[in-house]
């Protein structure tokens, strides 16, 4: 009988393992071994692929770039030593400028290496210089311009041949040169220029062994002039204190006035833009004050208006106001 047993609960056991097969439970999905690389821009233009290789070129003004890129997913990029995907600020000489980039698969231990070359295009030079800043024939150009010219081919060094004459004249640049050996295409007069003149300019560019080249043309430019004298200004008393309003008309050329009192040589104001015409002294002297304005800009002072003069009332604490 118990023979019988076990034999029905083995064929029963049998049935179950059939009905119930065992679970196969899997392990984890193998890293990846990518270290591809892909959608590569330099200042957000596709550069060209070959092979393992990029390539693109920018203008020679371009002299900083930004480069990104796409690693593979879960792969770790870095160009040079730097970490990252995309890396701003890279500068650029002219020429053939290179980059290399390592992308290391996310298993860790595959690895793969990228060249970008940039190259960035040589400047374009004119065969002879030419003259910018101040253009010919310019008026009304400050005391301290700054005379400005654009490199030219084989030039390295620069001398300014420059020399001043009357308002109505053209004068001829000066036969001895005004500056040394420049090696920037700008200069600035060493000292302010004089209102109300022409001045005749050129350039003469040297190459490495300061051989001279061929010279720019002559440029002539007229500087601008010392303000007009205002009108005699008004002096009127304020009714119900000791200050006196003083009072003038705009003049050509200005860009601030100085207002002076019983013949001091020191202002006792100044205005601070060109559109100020009036102003109350809050501390005149008792009695008679005499007031005279002047314009000014950047060449220096106008000539006195003619003078004005005034009393204030009197009483009442003293206190300058500004209009």
């Amino acid at each position: 009988m118990k023979k019988f047993i076990i034999v029905i609960e083995a064929a029963l056991l049998s049935l179950l393992l059939i009905a119930c097969p065992t679970e196969t439970i899997n392990g984890p999905e193998p890293l990846s071994s990518n270290a591809g690389i892909s959608g590569l821009t330099v200042n957000g233009v596709a550069a060209t692929e070959n092979g393992g290789s990029f390539g693109a070129s920018v203008p020679f003004e371009t002299s900083v770039i930004t480069i990104t890129f796409v690693p593979a997913t879960g792969a770790t990029a870095a160009l040079g030593d730097v970490p990252g995907a995309t890396f701003e600020g890279m500068r650029l000489s002219v020429g053939a400028n290179t980059f290399s980039i390592i992308i290391t698969a996310e298993n860790g231990t595959t690895a793969a290496s990228y060249t970008v070359v940039v190259t960035r295009d040589r400047e374009i030079l004119p065969s002879e210089i030419v003259l910018v800043t101040p253009a010919d024939d310019e008026t009304n150009v400050g005391p301290q311009p700054t005379l400005t010219w654009v490199r030219s081919l084989n030039a390295i060094y620069w001398k300014v041949f420059f020399a001043e004459g009357e308002y109505s004249e053209t004068p001829a640049p000066s036969t001895a040169p005004a500056s040394g050996f420049l090696n920037s295409p700008s200069w600035t007069p060493p000292n302010d220029l004089n209102p109300s003149m022409s001045y005749g300019w050129k350039v003469v560019p040297y190459d490495a062994t300061r051989t001279a080249l061929t010279p720019s043309g002559n440029r002539v430019f007229k500087t601008g002039d010392l303000p007009v004298a205002p009108l005699e200004p008004t002096v009127t008393p304020v009714t119900d204190k000791p200050h006196l309003l003083i009072e003038w008309t705009g003049s050509i050329g200005a860009k601030k006035y100085k207002v002076f009192r019983n013949n001091d040589p020191s202002p006792i104001f100044i205005s601070h833009d060109a559109e100020t015409f009036s102003w109350t002294d809050g501390a005149p002297n008792a009695g008679v004050n005499t007031y005279t304005v002047k314009g000014t800009n950047d060449f220096g002072d106008s000539l006195d208006s003619a003078p004005a003069s005034g009393t204030p009332i009197v009483g009442g604490p003293a206190i300058i106001i500004i209009k």
